[in-house]
């Protein structure tokens, strides 16, 4: 069946790009700051532990000593208290950065209006712009009123949508009063198009992610400069000097830092960059659903300021010329997994799974050791039996383990549903616009260029965040440790995250092709994609096990100062490979069994004449075989007006 003409794929029927764009920001920015924080942590953990070695009980005739038990009992609360003043940094650093960014946003509207001399419309001005207008805004259908605001100077004749929810407004230049009189399809289409943005949720999401961005660098500089004091200079020195740093820590040391240091500030600009473009496309498209394609496709190709050629494009606020139109003309285009989109995920792993989510799990397990120890040496004095004695210090390693366990499982997942709900979600919305327009020549086949940016992104990454094993890297360059070791377990890990990650969006595109393929109805569904979601932080958990204990040979390779036996890391990272692989068939196998069961027994009902028929695997692009209507009119949006 034809679509017909008026029909266009709707782009909001799934979680969009600009979404997921916005939690790869704020991941970045979570990650970095808990990656640089962690190095003023460990300064601090390091500088109280120096030269200090804590007592530990390693016979039974150790408790028979009194004053050594007591010994050992303050070595554990000083170095508890030690790792809760680390984690303390971090955190305030962590909560800073909202605090910062909240302000930011909060007085970013004042600011705007002082700066551009804003005055609110009323209808005894200007009636046919404010009536205009008012019209306009209908189509959006707000909860509360959108205000007007105009230019008391400028003579623009473009238009800004900003504000707080629910407190929204749309700010004129003082030219969109001629504009509206000579051009007025013109006018209606640059209203219409900061209109979308206020009904796609992009507004608030807008200032907030520039927010972010300013606190994060101004952050960052502050945090590098500590970094800069505290690690390469000596400890007894007060002021740095350059021959300070030359002196402590060779040029190489100092150039890798400044590499880490601007290449994550340019990772995380271009994270915002191709935010603010996105928004713009989903703009239009919203736009253009009203009625204002062809007006829009006028008022683009006359910009002619925005042909001009662009070296960097990935840094661009707004998309360029012929991505707009192309955009306009081919709405399918939004529903495309975007490479930029793996890209970003491949270094954020790093910095989330193994940086973040790595680095917490071990904080808090080494944070729970000496707690642990404490209760099993402290049992030793209480007058009980042998036993019972046992007994509680079992439940003791037995509730250590299993607390380790629960955070484990709780970090790694949250990063891996960061994952899923972005790059995953894109490839889900690919799938279903490919059965919509009965698209087959794309297939399994091009997820390999997906998985191949993913995992150039992620050595990217390996060697960007501020903390990592690959710190050794200054004392390869110096010929300290050999760096065969490193080469072969980066390449290694390199071409497993490229296979780990097309198994993974194999799994993505063939159940979401059956889940929502089958889906059929007049709105879009509102929780389906959860549960998928969901199973994909699973299978990535398990494909991605290899990664993680790959990272931990790095770092004991690179703790041990050159020492390398090849034969057992690389054994043990053998079978951590073929638990992965064990791991993803049984998932994939169980899921394709629950959803058998579930077709099985499952009727769906047209949405247009209730006839029920057995549900398929692909109901999305057919028709009823009564009413010969649509069946998943969900995908799709019709033409509301006609700005004629």
């Amino acid at each position: 069946m034809t679509k017909p003409p008026t029909a266009r794929l709707n782009p909001f029927a799934l979680p969009t790009e600009t979404n997921a764009l916005f939690i790869l920001l704020l991941s970045a920015a979570v990650a970095v700051l808990f990656n640089t924080g962690f190095t003023i942590g460990t300064w601090y953990d390091n500088l109280q532990s120096a030269g200090t070695s804590y007592p530990r009980i390693e016979t039974p005739a150790d408790l028979e000593n009194l004053s050594y038990v007591k010994e050992v009992i303050k070595g554990n609360i000083e170095a508890e208290k030690s790792l809760l003043l680390s984690s303390f940094y971090q955190l305030s650093l962590l909560l800073l950065l909202p605090a910062i960014a909240t302000c930011l946003y909060l007085i970013y509207p004042s600011l705007l209006r002082k700066r551009r001399g804003l005055q609110k419309l009323k209808r005894d001005r200007d009636p046919k712009m404010f009536d205009e207008i008012g019209k306009l805004i209908g189509l959006a259908k707000p909860a509360r009123p959108i205000g007007i605001e105009i230019e008391a100077t400028s003579d623009s004749t473009g238009a800004q949508a900003f504000g707080l929810p629910g407190r929204y407004s749309i700010c004129f230049g003082k030219g969109s009063r001629l504009l509206l009189r000579q051009r007025r399809l013109h006018f209606k289409a640059i209203a219409l198009h900061e209109i979308a943005h206020i009904a796609n949720g992009d507004v608030p999401l807008t200032y907030y992610a520039i927010s972010i961005w300013i606190a994060l660098i101004a952050e960052i500089m502050f945090i590098s400069a500590l970094y800069l004091f505290f690690n390469f200079t000596p400890l007894s020195t007060t002021v740095p000097t350059i021959t300070n740093l030359i002196d402590v820590f060779p040029p190489q040391t100092i150039y890798l830092f400044i590499v880490q240091f601007w290449t994550t500030v340019i990772i995380i600009s271009s994270i915002l960059a191709s935010f603010l473009r996105t928004r713009e496309l989903y703009a239009d498209s919203r736009a253009a659903q009203w009625g204002a394609q062809t007006a829009l496709s006028e008022l683009i190709q006359r910009n002619q300021a925005d042909v001009r050629v662009r070296l960097l494009h990935g840094w661009r606020l707004h998309p360029a010329l012929h991505e707009r139109l192309f955009s306009l003309e081919n709405p399918e285009v939004l529903f495309k997994a975007k490479g930029h989109i793996a890209f970003f995920v491949g270094v954020l792993l790093p910095y989330t799974l193994l940086g973040g989510a790595f680095f917490i799990a071990s904080q808090l397990i080494w944070f729970g050791l000496p707690m642990t120890n404490i209760v099993i040496v402290g049992v030793g004095f209480i007058p009980i039996s042998e036993t019972v004695r046992s007994i509680i210090a079992d439940v003791a390693v037995i509730a250590m383990a299993a607390f380790a366990l629960l955070i484990i499982v709780v970090c790694f997942l949250s990063v891996a549903y960061m994952i899923s709900g972005t790059l995953g979600v894109q490839i889900q919305r690919e799938a279903i616009a490919d059965l919509a327009l009965k698209n087959r020549a794309s297939g399994y086949q091009k997820l390999w260029k997906h998985a191949v940016l993913v995992s150039m992104g992620f050595v990217l990454g390996l060697f960007t965040m501020p903390v990592n094993g690959y710190q050794w890297i200054a004392d390869i360059l110096n010929g300290n440790i050999s760096y065969s070791p490193f080469v072969t377990l980066t390449v290694f890990l390199a071409l497993f995250t490229i296979c780990a990650t097309w198994l993974w969006l194999v799994y993505a595109r063939f159940f979401s092709r059956r889940i929502f393929g089958s889906y059929i109805g007049t709105v879009p569904p509102k929780i389906g994609w959860h549960p998928l979601t969901l199973a994909l932080s699973f299978v990535l958990l398990f494909l991605y096990t290899p990664v993680v204990h790959g990272y931990v040979v790095i770092l004991h390779v690179g703790h041990d100062s050159g020492y390398y036996d090849p034969g057992r890391p690389l054994s043990s990272l053998v079978f951590s490979c073929l638990f992965a692989l064990i791991g993803y068939i049984f998932l994939f196998c169980i899921t394709w069994l629950l959803l058998k069961f579930r077709q099985f027994f499952r009727k769906s009902a047209c949405p247009h004449c209730g006839f029920k028929t057995r549900a398929r695997n692909m109901m999305i692009g057919q028709t009823c075989e009564k009413c010969g209507k649509e069946l998943g009119t969900w995908l799709y949006m019709s033409k509301i007006i006609d700005l004629e």
